[in-house]
């Protein structure tokens, strides 16, 4: 099958035993890849930034999404990594959205970082290159900042704010069925969304 549009949850950047180790690192639902984050970005090597270029490569976007959007989650200290792998893919950047993470009493989340405290975390958005052009779409009068809460669930260390699918759905008004979420929840299941959970061997 073939979709408008996917959305990358953070877990790609990582194998699923890390990524089970961070979900059991994670307290009151608070993500822990600032953590993981502060204490190996001063020495992120070639080798390590390939890893996690080579992880994204290995998702097949360009059959899964040959004429729609890609939608992925990006800390940055791997945007390098993501634009490499999608101008590959034959994507092109086109916008973004900033989620800042919130504590359930609304003040913004510090997360440790190597350089500055880490407060949120951005969508980045790539649309075909050349391909589509007559796909509908409803641009949207919606700011480009989110500020919400992070909440925990199974599977995941948080949840995706749910005003992120409606910015999709909106902006896609034919896309229903045709929309797919990599890296989902394990709970995962809004109409018109097909869910691929990630399972540690």
């Amino acid at each position: 099958q073939q979709y408008q549009a996917i959305l990358i949850n953070t877990g790609w950047e990582v194998r699923p035993q890390q990524q089970q180790q961070q979900q059991q690192a994670a307290v009151g639902g608070v993500p822990s890849w600032g953590e993981a984050a502060a204490s190996c970005s001063s020495s992120l090597s070639s080798s390590s930034r390939a890893e996690v270029a080579k992880r994204l490569a290995a998702v097949p976007l360009g059959r899964l999404c040959p004429k729609g959007f890609i939608m992925i989650w990006v800390n940055k200290e791997h945007l390098q990594a993501v634009a490499s792998v999608m101008s590959t893919f034959g994507f092109s950047y086109v916008e973004n959205l900033t989620w800042v993470l919130l504590h359930h009493n609304h003040s913004v989340l510090r997360l440790p970082s190597h350089f500055i405290k880490r407060s949120h975390i951005t969508l980045y958005i790539f649309r075909k290159d050349g391909e589509g052009r007559d796909t509908e779409l409803r641009h949207q009068r919606n700011p480009d900042v989110v500020f919400d809460c992070v909440r925990a669930v199974e599977g995941r260390e948080w949840d995706v704010p749910a005003e992120v699918f409606t910015t999709i759905e909106t902006l896609l008004p034919t896309g229903k069925g045709a929309f797919l979420e990599l890296w989902a929840p394990a709970e995962a299941g809004r109409a018109g969304w097909t869910h691929v959970v990630e399972h540690a061997a």
